[in-house]
């Protein structure tokens, strides 16, 4: 089984499988097309991120939309646009680092233009820890 894996590996777009186990990367391939069964996988693949925040249908159950993601801390960011978890697994999550990182650039814009307008003790608390610390860095 594993060379089977390592070779569809080298196939993917996404580099991050390769840090997975075998048994983790089955998983998450075999349930690629179930964006919630994957987010179990998320703190694998990512660093600090624990879950995604996913749009729920008429009837309560999570769709394919997630809008927002958790750190492994508890803390809650939403995305300024939707991502959209459909399709093959290792395009979606290209999707999902994409909106992380444009999520990133959009809190950073926002906490510069904030820093002055606001009491530090507030402004600490308004925007995500990764970004309070590289935009007070900055301002030092």
């Amino acid at each position: 089984m594993l060379p089977i894996l390592d070779n569809q590996i080298l196939c993917f777009v996404y580099y991050r499988f390769y840090f997975v186990s075998s048994a983790d990367l089955l998983d998450i391939l075999s349930n690629g097309n179930n964006p919630s069964a994957v987010a179990k996988h998320l703190t694998k693949l990512f660093d600090s991120m624990s879950a995604l925040k996913f749009e729920e249908d008429s009837e309560g159950n999570p769709t394919k939309t997630a809008t927002a993601m958790y750190a492994k801390d508890g803390e809650f960011v939403e995305f300024p646009d939707i991502c959209d978890c459909n399709g093959q697994v290792e395009v979606w999550l290209n999707r999902l680092l994409d909106s992380m990182k444009a999520t990133v650039r959009h809190e950073m814009t926002e906490a510069v233009s904030g820093y002055e307008e606001k009491p530090r003790d507030q402004w600490l608390f308004d925007y995500p820890a990764q970004v309070t610390y590289y935009v007070d860095f900055f301002f030092i």
